[in-house]
């Protein structure tokens, strides 16, 4: 699906590195930290003049005056207005870099979209011209007052803002629209700020808004109206000529959230300044709290968290405390948890903020403060100031006040257990004496929200109309008209969980909420649906989770088929004709069937279609006329099964991933507390909660994926025996990677997998790994274990059920199979056997008094093979190797095209000791494509850097590409040290010859200077590989002499590519160990 222009901008620019875009034009080298330097144009005697901050992602050339994002960058290269009506081409470039398609804009977007920028871009010089501004003695002066050093001063770009006249050669127009100056009868009047030291708010790499605190300087009349910070000016009635794209909707600091696993909160922006000076991400709404309207955006921002801590002034009055439990309950009330600090005062001081505090005391001080923080409902309590004198009465009405105001927005299970425990003892009181009032509150609190509810009712019934709805989907509705049906906020919502949040927690939580427990179960459901939509996925995750009547198996499902839009997924009983005939089912549904009981007729045809994903499962029959007519089971069609038994089939019971509910004592009451809601009032925030989860599925549903692994080869598996199983884990892997589609990388098109996606995959994969590897399930599995550690693997059945606590009937059903259809355990576990024993008691005489029958259960098979199913961890990762194989994937796709997703077939040459050759035959000819419904899709493409297959390098834009099988794998032969020195691309360096398409490709050659830089890139690699360990034995000590020596030797790179492109490169390989 084409991107939308209203997410676009900040959607691609953060599919983009900056480093990578501007190494593709200028040779960046590290200087350490976040920090890159190079040169634009000439170099001059440092060759530094330009600098890089990967962290900030923006760019500054010292030597032109000139700086900015990644758009500047795109704009200043390509000499295009970024500022301008030029914008929407820059956006293009960015998109075609980021691998994504674009919307066509309209005129008023395009309008938009450039008065956006070009304020963003004016409020940038502002900033550069405010802190040109700055003193020595103003250095002084933020440093005593707030402890910011000069060099945070001179990062953030802090400046003052004078009496006046400082912005006067900026652009006019734009200048009227900033809220930066006051307009009168369309004439310039005085600037808004004056006397001011100024805080720019910055956000990828652009300043978007400023803030001005008073000083000494500050004009008496906004001193006498105690302005101690003043805002820019906003489009509001009285200053109409403010563009409405300046509003006061950023907080300070947003950018330190960027991959961090917690916040801090604060109210100054001197304190969330000081902060981010210790390292610590922070943000601020530079305020005592965050306005009610901001809660929506803070969510959003945090919502991926895994904490959040606010910490505000600590100060005598209590002014800043009361916003801090407002923020907390706002948060709480979507399950993020919050912790709140409390500054330790000096005696005798009545305020500290962050600021102070940060002035005598370390980042680990603070770290240390966040360790002994509270969470809210306990930190509320603990400010409850009881007198020891207090009389009993006294001791409940506070209490009544308390659990009445302060824990409204508490939720009720929690509210209970809270007040008849900490809350009763700290307010010293017992069970009985709190019985009648909390029963009141309890009475209280539920025609509160009763009240709410009709409120709300409106609302509801718009929820309850989509919730209920059926949309078909006989390919006339398209993604866009379903979401069209959707409330706009939560529209918002699903795009801000899926822009920043984690799509996979928020659907599973709220599928926690309708089914208790089975989480396990909830997680595998989940990638199953999404794994209907990669198209290199191999077996698919077809579900079958098992266990007793009434534990629940039914309801995993129903509850997630609540969350999935009604068009993905058919339930009932089918027949196999229907699978053919039903139009209903197409690529990518999900069939559910509850108590499934598998025909003979139907084992063969699910056989067929569970063993091709990618393909569609095609059955010819006759018409009446005798004619062949073809019938299909769609492409990547799931199917979903629950029942108490096994599948009857061995075969295509490995094709599944099995899982069992929970029968626990813990399950039983969550499941029981569950249960109660259904007589309660409903909880619209739920309906809210399926509603997003919904529309996060339907954006998902809206395309297909390939998804690259390229740290596979990091990956350990240990149920090799098993074959799909290692399959079967990857698809899972693959699945989970798409939830967070639109924060991974993009590189041509294909998603990239991560090592945070690999732990989250292992670690769900791991619930049904046991039962995946023995195709048993949980129960089966509890009952040969306790047989695999009984002495000589020989128990009774009496025993196992003791051990076990599985009832007798239930036992005997497990293992023998509960009728002539089922096997049981004897069945599907080779070596194990069940036999009786007669025992006899002889009596006095000899006399045979009484005898007794013992069913036993014994297993001789491979003691080995089944304690390392039962116990060995199934997957284990080298990290340190999957960092390393990623960066290195990462850093050569920069340089090389890996895989092209052209229709046509592609010629492919090889490099080998005589250089490179024209393939002559057909036998290397490769098909690739990622065109939706073609039979050319490829089967997988779980990126393998050790494999011995080869890998494809070329540019897409050649007819005839160059196939490099040493160079894409990093291997070189130590005795042929000179195989890419002496070959023929290298002596051809400055021919000019020109591209024929029937002649093999030279790297060297081409229609412009830069078309194939990428493949001179690759091999100068190998040729400083085979120089280091040819001539130095690959111990260098001095890089720069060595690239010089190699230059001399070998000129033709150095021409082509430059210096410091090359000693660039040999930097990189040394630190490889020329690897």
């Amino acid at each position: 699906m084409p991107f939308t222009y209203s997410r676009d901008k900040v959607e691609v620019k953060s599919l983009l590195d900056i480093v990578d875009v501007i190494g593709r034009d200028i040779d960046l080298h590290h200087i350490g930290g976040d920090g890159y330097a190079g040169t634009v144009g000439e170099a001059g005697s440092s060759g530094e003049s330009l600098k890089v901050n990967q962290k900030q992602q923006t760019w500054y050339d010292f030597k032109n005056k000139q700086g900015g994002d990644v758009y500047d960058w795109i704009g200043n290269i390509n000499g295009l207005d970024v500022r301008g009506a030029d914008f929407p081409k820059v956006l293009k470039i960015a998109a075609d870099l980021a691998g994504v398609e674009l919307e066509e804009m309209t005129e008023q977007e395009r309008d938009a979209a450039k008065e956006k920028a070009d304020i963003h871009n004016i409020y940038t010089e502002t900033a550069e011209i405010y802190h040109k501004n700055i003193t020595p003695v103003l250095y002084d002066y933020i440093f005593q007052k707030w402890g910011i050093t000069r060099e945070t001063v001179d990062k953030l770009k802090i400046g003052y803002a004078t009496a006046g006249g400082d912005l006067t050669d900026l652009d006019k127009t734009t200048l009227k629209k900033s809220g930066l100056v006051y307009v009168n009868n369309g004439i310039i009047g005085g600037e808004v700020f004056k006397g001011r030291i100024i805080f720019p708010y910055w956000k990828n790499g652009k300043v978007v808004y400023l803030i001005g605190r008073k000083t000494g300087e500050t004009p008496e009349a906004e001193c006498e109206k105690r302005m101690k910070y003043k805002k820019l000016l906003v489009h509001k009635k009285e200053h109409e000529y403010v563009s409405p794209v300046v509003q006061n909707s950023y907080f300070y600091g947003e950018d330190s959230l960027r991959g961090a696993e917690y916040c801090i909160i604060t109210e100054g922006v001197a304190d969330c300044i000081a902060m981010l000076q210790a390292g610590l991400p922070c943000i601020s709404p530079v305020t005592v709290q965050f306005r009610e309207k901001d809660h929506l955006k803070l969510i959003s921002l945090t919502k991926g968290l895994k904490r959040v801590y606010i910490c505000n002034d600590n100060e005598t009055n209590k002014a800043g405390l009361k916003g801090a439990l407002n923020t907390a309950e706002a948060l709480e009330s979507t399950e993020i948890e919050v912790r709140l600090i409390e500054l330790p005062k000096p005696e005798g001081v009545d305020k500290i903020d962050i600021a102070d505090y940060m002035k005598d005391h370390s980042p680990e001080d603070f770290k240390g403060l966040m360790d002994s923080s509270v969470s809210l409902w306990p930190y509320k309590l603990n400010q409850q100031v009881i007198p020891a004198n207090a009389t009993s009465l006294e001791r409940l009405r506070a209490l009544k006040t308390f659990i009445s105001n302060e824990l409204k927005g508490m939720e009720q299970a929690e509210w209970e257990l809270f007040v008849n425990n900490e809350v009763m003892e700290k307010f010293r009181l017992k069970q009985k004496d709190i019985k009648t009032t909390v029963a009141e509150v309890r009475e209280s609190r539920l025609r509160d929200k009763e009240v709410m509810n009709e409120g709300l009712s409106k609302k509801r019934k718009v929820q309850q109309q989509i919730l209920r709805e059926n949309v078909e989907t006989d390919g006339k509705v398209s993604s866009q008209d379903r979401l069209s049906r959707y409330p706009a906020e939560v529209i918002a919502n699903a795009n801000d969980i899926l822009d920043s949040g984690d799509p996979f927690d928020f659907i599973l939580r709220t599928w926690n909420k309708l089914h208790a427990g089975d989480t396990n179960i909830g997680e595998n459901l989940l990638c199953s649906a999404t794994c209907t939509q990669i198209l290199n996925a191999k077996l698919g995750m077809h579900q079958k989770p098992s266990g007793a009547t009434g534990s629940g198996k039914s309801d995993v499902f129903i509850q997630m088929k609540e969350l999935l839009p009604s068009w993905k997924l058919i339930t009932g009983a089918f027949s196999s004709k229907a699978l053919f005939y039903d139009d209903d089912i197409k690529e990518g549904t999900i069939i559910y069937t509850d108590d499934v009981n598998l025909t003979n007729e139907i084992i063969p045809l699910l056989r067929s279609a569970t063993s091709s994903f990618q393909e569609e499962t095609v059955y010819i029959t006759l018409t009446a006329n005798l004619e062949k007519k073809p019938l299909k089971i769609r492409k990547r069609v799931t199917f979903w099964f629950s029942s108490v038994g096994s599948m009857q089939d061995e075969q295509l019971e490995t094709r599944f991933f099995f899982g069992d509910t929970d029968e626990s004592g813990e399950q039983d009451n969550r499941v029981h507390e569950n249960q109660k809601k259904r007589v309660r009032l409903p909880d619209t925030a739920i309906d809210d909660d399926i509603l997003i989860c919904r529309a996060i599925f339907e954006m998902i549903f809206e395309k297909e994926y390939y998804v690259l692994v390229p740290f596979v080869d990091a990956i350990t598996w240990n149920d090799k025996e098993h074959r799909r199983n290692w399959d079967k884990f990857l698809d899972l892997l693959l699945s989970v990677v798409v939830f967070k589609h639109r924060q991974r990388k993009i590189i041509n098109g294909y998603l990239i997998a991560d090592i945070e996606d690999f732990e989250r995959a292992k670690k769900i994969y791991k619930g049904t790994a046991v039962s995946n590897a023995t195709n048993l399930n949980g129960k089966e599995i509890e009952i040969m274990k306790a047989i695999q550690a009984a002495s000589g693997c020989k128990i009774s059945y009496r025993d196992l059920q003791e051990k076990t606590g599985i009832k007798a009937t239930s036992l005997r059903y497990t293992i023998e199979g509960r009728d002539r259809y089922s096997e049981g355990l004897l069945g599907k576990v080779k070596g194990l056997s069940s036999y009786v024993e007669t025992d006899t008691e002889t009596g006095n005489g000899g006399n045979r008094a009484k005898s007794c029958r013992n069913k036993f259960c014994e297993y001789k098979g491979d003691l080995f093979t089944i304690t390392s199913k039962l116990y060995q961890p199934v997957c284990t990762i080298d990290k340190e190797k999957a960092v390393r194989l990623t960066s290195e994937f990462m850093a050569n796709t920069t340089e090389n095209t890996l895989m092209t997703h052209n229709d046509s077939q592609l010629n492919v040459s090889h490099l080998n000791d005589s250089g490179i050759r024209e393939n002559t035959d057909n036998t290397n000819k490769i098909t690739y494509s990622t065109e939706r419904g073609t039979d050319d899709a490829i089967d997988n493409l779980y990126i393998s850097q050790e494999s011995t297959e080869q890998n494809f390098i070329f540019n897409p834009s050649l007819s005839n590409p160059v196939v490099c099988e040493s160079l894409a794998k990093n291997e070189v032969n130590d005795n042929d040290s000179h195989h890419f020195l002496e070959c023929e691309p290298c002596e051809s360096l400055s021919q000019n010859s020109s591209l024929d398409s029937e002649k093999v490709y030279e790297p060297f050659v081409s229609y412009s200077e830069d078309q194939n830089i990428y493949e001179v890139v690759g091999l100068v690699k190998i040729a400083l590989i085979n120089y280091a360990k040819s001539k130095y034995k690959s111990t260098v000590n001095d890089i720069n002499k060595f690239v010089e020596s190699f230059n001399k030797e070998i000129p033709e790179y150095g021409q082509r590519l430059g210096y410091q492109r090359v000693l660039y490169e040999a930097e990189r390989l040394k630190e490889r160990g020329w690897k």
